[in-house]
C-alpha cells in the first residue's frame, strides 16, 4: 500500500504544472457539495440549518471563463427504532454556474452562484412524513489545477434556503440564512477530473 502512495506522489509530483489556459469545451467528473440546504437531523429544530453530504458533480466549461456545474446527492438510512423501524431518505441536487478569473497558470479563482432542492422522504413505523425546500446560493470557489486532468477545490459563500411548512420547528415555514458557516471551509473541499 506504501508503495502505491509514494508512487501516486511521485506521478503528482513529476506532472508539473497544469498550464490549463483554456479549459473551454472539456467535461469533469468528481465530487463536490452544494453550499448548503435546510436540515432535517434532529426532529425538531434544526441544529445549525444546513446538511452537509458530499454529491457526485459533473461539470461542463463552456467558455475559458464560465462553467456549468451539476451535483446530485442522496443519503438513505434504515435505523431499527425499538418496536418500530425509522427510513430516512434524502436527495440533493444543485444546478451553477461559475465565473472563473485566471489568477496564475495553475490556480482559478472563480465565482459560483446557483440554486437547488432538498427533498426528504421519513416513515416511522405506519407514519410518514416529507418536506422540499430550495435554496440559493452564491460563493468564492478557489481551485488549484494539479495536472491539466485534475484539480481540486474548496469553496465558501452564503445560502439563502426557503423551508416548506412541513420543516421541524418551522411550522410557518419561513427563509435561513447562513454566511459563511456553509462552508465547512476544508470539509467542502473537492476535486474534478478533467476530460
Amino acid at each position: 500500500m506504501r508503495i502505491h502512495a509514494i508512487a501516486a506522489l511521485l506521478g503528482l509530483a513529476l506532472a508539473g504544472p497544469a498550464h490549463a489556459k483554456d479549459m473551454s469545451g472539456r467535461f469533469g467528473l468528481g465530487v463536490d457539495k452544494p453550499l448548503g440546504f435546510a436540515n432535517r437531523n434532529n426532529g425538531g429544530a434544526p441544529a445549525d440549518g444546513l446538511v452537509r453530504f458530499p454529491g457526485f458533480s459533473v461539470v461542463y466549461r463552456a467558455t475559458p471563463i464560465f462553467g456549468i456545474q451539476l451535483i446530485f446527492a442522496t443519503v438513505y438510512d434504515n435505523i431499527d427504532i425499538g418496536p418500530t423501524r425509522l427510513i430516512v431518505t434524502q436527495l440533493a441536487g444543485s444546478l451553477r454556474g461559475n465565473l472563473g478569473l485566471k489568477l496564475t497558470d495553475d490556480v482559478d479563482l472563480g465565482l459560483v452562484f446557483g440554486g437547488g432542492g432538498y427533498l426528504q422522504r421519513q416513515r416511522n413505523g405506519n407514519v410518514s412524513d416529507g418536506t422540499f425546500d430550495i435554496a440559493l446560493e452564491l460563493g468564492v470557489r478557489p481551485e488549484w489545477f494539479v495536472t491539466e486532468d485534475l484539480s481540486f477545490h474548496t469553496q465558501v459563500g452564503m445560502v439563502f434556503a426557503a423551508l416548506d411548512e412541513s420543516d421541524s420547528g418551522f411550522s410557518q415555514g419561513g427563509i435561513h440564512v447562513n454566511v459563511f458557516g456553509a462552508a465547512d471551509l476544508v470539509g467542502n473541499a473537492g476535486f474534478t477530473f478533467w476530460f
